[in-house]
């Protein structure tokens, strides 16, 4: 890891002054050091902006479930307010990683984490988000890549919380030097072929604030599929939120973003056959040469999850 200055942030505005000129922020630091340490990314500036009160509220307020930026997975995991108001963002946050990495890995850095994909994580492999000229990926191992939505770039989007904050209808609210701004959840995650580099839709010098949840949510739960039990990324992943007759169904871990299945969401809001609408989406997949076989994982991974919805609206 080749050395770098650090400061730390003692407000927000503190913060976004000093990201915007230049720094890079860290709160946990989960991902930024791996990549650090690994010279996927090279920064000779961070701040850090963990202990920063206006990043950890965590409240209801304005018809809203107020999530800090600064929570930790661990804390999320563990509170009763999110239980009660977004039950499957406990368990998204409760099924991550391992212990020691909840305790210290955020509700921000877990949105914003780069992609896990083994060819962009080795410097030694090809990638075209590092300037190689071809994805090794294509040609090569691609087990864990994109079932939709991919182009020039088959990486998936890591974010198990996600899934869940799209399907809940969710807004994160990011600041700047000089002003505020809300992004639908469903628009953070960016892909854009003609910029690779581009991965969310915060702007230079901006610093995610809080996620907001609207309140009403009637059911929530997450599922995944993934190799081993703890400190692995899913291989399928399904958020399901219903909120009165409304639902909300968005797919994790398969495509460059959070994959909305309004089919599926559509089924369920109109009681038709969700078997069939799953079905019907996954025969739109374009899945990777070595992991045909998640295509049923995901299938059988979104029935438990809507089942485990169901279940609670039972009670």
């Amino acid at each position: 890891m080749k050395p770098f200055d650090y400061a730390i942030a003692k407000h927000l505005a503190g913060a976004t002054s000093t990201v915007s000129d230049g720094w890079t922020p860290k709160a946990g630091g989960i991902d930024l050091l791996d990549r650090l340490k690994e010279r996927i990314d090279d920064t000779e500036k961070v701040v850090s902006v963990v202990g920063l009160k206006e990043l950890s509220r965590l409240t209801v307020e304005d018809g809203h479930l107020v999530v800090g930026a600064n929570l930790t997975l661990a804390q999320l995991a563990l509170s009763d307010l999110v239980r009660k108001h977004l039950h499957g963002l406990a368990e998204a946050a409760g099924d991550a990683a391992t212990p020691q990495v909840r305790a210290r890995a955020t509700l921000a850095g877990n949105l914003l984490q780069r992609p896990r994909c083994e060819y962009f994580r080795q410097a030694e492999l090809s990638c075209l988000k590092r300037g190689a000229d071809h994805c090794g990926a294509a040609a090569g191992d691609n087990e864990t890549h994109a079932l939709f939505g991919a182009g020039k770039c088959s990486a998936v989007h890591a974010s198990n919380l996600a899934p869940v904050l799209v399907a809940a209808g969710a807004s994160v609210v990011v600041a700047g030097t000089k002003h505020r701004r809300e992004i639908p959840a469903g628009k953070l995650a960016v892909y854009d072929d003609s910029n690779l580099g581009r991965e969310s839709a915060l702007r230079p010098g901006e610093v995610m604030v809080e996620a907001r949840v609207p309140l009403g949510v009637t059911g929530s739960a997450w599922r995944e599929a993934r190799r081993r039990q703890s400190f692995d990324w899913p291989l399928a992943g399904c958020a399901v939120v219903q909120r009165g007759s409304a639902w909300g169904v968005a797919f994790g871990g398969v495509a460059p973003v959070p994959w909305l299945a309004k089919s599926v969401a559509a089924a369920l809001e109109r009681g038709g056959d969700v078997g069939a609408a799953l079905d019907a989406m996954l025969a739109t997949a374009v899945p990777p040469k070595t992991g045909r076989y998640r295509l049923k994982l995901l299938r059988q991974v979104a029935l438990d999850t809507i089942a485990a919805v169901q279940k609670q609206g039972a009670k």
